[in-house]
């Protein structure tokens, strides 16, 4: 028969590891959720600031199924199907954001067509 305080204490001490580690990664929440405040508050232009924005939450993301969901610990098949999920959802986040700054730009155009002004005059009017 085996000792019971040898399997008692076993995971125990195995929960006190994922313990601090827990703690670890909830530090790197909090300064990353501080991060994404402050790169709100600095008022990047248009793309930027939603990419850096998009970039801490995918990492934050990344983090909490990696270490509360356990997935670190999971087999390479299914790292290899999250991996393309991932790629797939950013494909697909890409798209609309693309979109956005191509009518945003085609917007801008037609309503300052004084920006598309070349500086060359046609017709007897030179300065």
């Amino acid at each position: 028969m085996s000792d019971p305080t040898t399997t008692e204490t076993a995971p125990a001490e195995h929960h006190e590891d994922h313990e601090a580690l827990y703690w670890k990664i909830g530090g790197i929440l909090l300064l990353l959720t501080i991060a994404t405040v402050w790169v709100s508050t600095v008022h990047l232009p248009s793309p930027f600031g939603l990419i850096i924005g998009l970039g801490i939450a995918g990492i934050k993301g990344s983090l909490v199924a990696a270490f509360f969901m356990h997935l670190k610990w999971e087999k390479k098949l299914i790292h290899s199907i999250l991996i393309l999920a991932a790629c797939m959802c950013v494909v697909l986040f890409s798209i609309p954001i693309i979109d956005g700054m191509m009518k945003n730009e085609i917007r801008y155009q037609s309503q300052h067509p004084a920006v598309l002004d070349t500086g060359k005059h046609h017709g007897g009017d030179h300065h």
